[in-house]
């Protein structure tokens, strides 16, 4: 019972915190007044997002947050929101240590200053740069699910500094490997901008030397986690589950190529929903959101296969809703707050919206999107926008984030809540529920 009342206060501190941790806007303090059927403020989005979470009061940014209840007479938690940021760069510095003092030999360490500065500039401009949320969302799953492993708090204070460690390097080597498999896309597709700066291949002095800095950011990844788990029980755990989402990646990312190969005209049969929904599984969703969470649960001592298995079930789902809302934000989004400029129209995308105005166009509009989509020109690109605002997508698609929203919350309370922490999966769904970046 121990265990179960320290998960419950510290998930709904945990949850509540979201909005200020992923909105850098954020400024205001707010005060939310509970009643039986709870409520969240996503500060993000301006909307009530009905939740069992508690009532929160915020401060200013850089402060504490502290949860206090009205249902529940239970000690007041409170969460740092600047631990998240401490350590992670305790984990940047501490690769930046390992690749200084690289096990080979001091002679031939010598000779690689250069290529070794290299790889530290090319880490400084892609890594880290963009919300980290891959990162943070490990960070916190491993946080909440530590307080239902244990019965005694005391056993949380054991070796904290060396898991803060390990939980900062598994962050960092997410960030890794999202930015490397960015500097790829963004050269197959090519791509002007990404996070508010000229993408990393377009660069004056890099050019397609980028396609080595991916390769070494790749091999920097499995060498940090070798320095710093590789005595965890869980190392070849974590580490084949790297490599088995990365191949996955490979996979949806060249469905994604093949739907539009350049080299002839694009064959719009195969743009499909089954098809979109396999590119979205292996593409976005085992990387973003099944990675983050299984590997916390690894490092928090959770191997048993099955809960895994129903872990990633939810979490795919997850997956499939952020990607939507990315097609959507890639035509609709404000690039200010984005941080890039769209181009799946111009690209010929297996998008979200186009399988949306394939199925609900007449044959005229149909022809009109077949012969424009995939189009540079920017009359084409304007042509395809209009298109999608005549057929009403702007409204379909916010019908169709609530509904999702709903759908995913309702398979998350059909968990039984032995292991698995219900609030861990509402806390990732809050995170992204109308985010507009």
């Amino acid at each position: 019972m121990l265990s179960r009342n320290i998960h419950l206060r510290n998930s709904r501190s945990i949850v509540s915190s979201l909005s200020k941790l992923f909105d850098k806007n954020s400024s205001s303090t707010t005060t939310t007044t509970i009643s039986k059927s709870q409520l969240i403020i996503n500060t993000r989005s301006n909307l009530l997002i009905h939740s069992t979470r508690n009532m929160v009061t915020q401060t200013k940014p850089g402060d504490k947050l502290i949860q206090k209840t009205t249902i529940q007479q239970q000690p007041s938690t409170t969460i740092d929101l600047n631990e998240f940021n401490d350590i992670y760069e305790q984990a940047r510095l501490k690769a930046i240590d390992d690749i200084n003092n690289d096990e080979l030999p001091q002679s031939i360490n010598q000779s690689l200053n250069e290529a070794k500065e290299w790889l530290k500039t090319v880490m400084d401009y892609n890594v880290g740069k963009g919300k980290c949320n891959r990162a943070r969302i490990c960070w916190l799953a491993y946080r909440q699910l530590c307080s239902t492993t244990s019965n005694d708090d005391s056993l949380l204070m054991m070796n904290r500094e060396e898991k803060n460690l390990q939980i900062g390097i598994l962050g960092f080597c997410l960030e890794l490997l999202q930015a490397y498999f960015l500097i790829y896309d963004d050269i197959m597709d090519g791509s002007l901008t990404r996070r508010g700066q000229n993408c990393w291949y377009r660069k004056d002095e890099v050019g397609m030397i980028a396609i080595n800095d991916g390769v070494m950011l790749s091999s920097l990844m499995h060498y940090l986690l070798k320095q710093n788990l590789g005595s965890s029980p869980m190392y070849t755990k974590i580490v084949e589950l790297f490599n088995d989402v990365t191949r996955y990646t490979s996979y949806g990312q060249c469905l994604d190529i093949l739907s539009n190969p350049h080299s002839s005209s694009i064959d719009f049969s195969k743009f499909t929903q089954e098809r979109y929904a396999t590119i979205v599984q292996f593409k976005t969703a085992y990387y973003t959101f099944s990675l983050p969470i299984r590997l916390a649960m690894y490092l928090a001592g959770i191997s048993d296969p099955n809960v895994h298995k129903e872990a990633e079930e939810i979490l795919l789902k997850i997956g499939h809703f952020f990607q939507a809302q990315d097609d959507y934000l890639d035509c609709f989004g404000n690039p200010q707050v984005t941080g890039k400029i769209g181009t799946d129209i111009e690209d010929g995308k297996c998008s979200w919206l186009f399988i949306q105005a394939k199925n609900l166009a007449n044959d005229n509009q149909r022809k009109l999107l077949y012969q424009h989509y995939g189009c540079k020109s920017e009359e084409s690109i304007q042509i395809v926008r209009n298109l999608y605002k005549e057929l009403c997508l702007e409204k379909i698609f916010a019908e169709y984030e609530q509904q999702k929203y709903h759908d995913i919350c309702s398979r998350i309370e059909q968990i039984e809540e032995k292991i698995l922490p219900k609030d861990l999966f509402h806390m990732v769904l809050t995170m992204i529920y109308k985010r507009k970046q």
